[in-house]
């Protein structure tokens, strides 16, 4: 797919104070910067990392390549996951319930199994309701939940997550990423393939995730100025 972004910045009508910014800065009313302009191929069962500052298009472009892989039809091949924000996913959810009394149609052992991957080993937290967990923990189980959801659909998946671990401690993050390769191997064993699409401000997860391919976004200079 080709990701070709950009936005423009018209400041047409400026208050008194906006005026002064511009004037005392030197900066013009009209910009246009460049967030992405590459190739970026995207093989099933495969692991990318986007990773790069605050505000450089991590979003952008995760975003758009959503936009890109969302299946066209009634008939579809795949099922596509993406997770803007895992707050906001869990309010979608019923999170007044103990969790693992999550997916009770699943085997306990399987369902201990992949707690266990997703970073959630702390055995009274299984009978902690969701709404009572921290926000790391709440993130861990928004990628149990969906590793379950994949599980009960049998439907190859791509999983696109903004924020990747973006709320953990450094080392609960390091262990989750660790643990994306061994959810992946799992979800093979059973017969799926499942495409992970993350992205973070955090390089030092770089040597945990291990991803098959990783992207450094960096900032994009002002294309042109008017």
């Amino acid at each position: 797919m080709i990701i070709n972004l950009s936005y423009k910045m018209d400041i047409k009508e400026t208050s008194k104070d906006s005026k002064t910014v511009i004037e005392s800065w030197g900066l013009v009313r009209e910009k246009e910067h460049k967030i992405c302009d590459m190739e970026f191929t995207i093989e099933p069962n495969k692991i990318y990392y986007i990773c790069g500052y605050s505000g450089s298009g991590k979003s952008s472009i995760l975003r758009d390549i959503h936009k890109q892989l969302y299946p066209k039809g009634t008939n579809w091949k795949y099922l596509l996951v993406y997770i803007e924000n895992y707050k906001e996913y869990l309010e979608e959810i019923d999170t007044d319930k103990l969790m693992i009394d999550y997916f009770p149609n699943v085997d306990y052992n399987k369902r201990l199994k992949i707690l266990g991957k997703c970073g959630l080993t702390e055995v009274w937290k299984y009978i902690t309701k969701i709404e009572d967990l921290s926000d790391g923990e709440k993130f861990r189980f928004m990628l149990y939940n969906k590793m379950m959801e994949i599980l009960e659909l049998k439907k190859d998946t791509y999983i696109i997550i903004d924020e990747f671990c973006s709320t953990l401690d450094r080392i609960t993050a390091k262990v989750v990423s660790q643990n994306i390769h061994k959810l992946r191997e799992f979800l093979n064993k059973e017969g799926l393939n499942i495409t992970f699409i993350l992205a973070s401000a955090h390089e030092d997860l770089i040597p945990y995730l291990k991803a098959d391919y990783n992207y450094f976004k960096e900032f994009q200079p002002v294309l042109n100025k008017i």
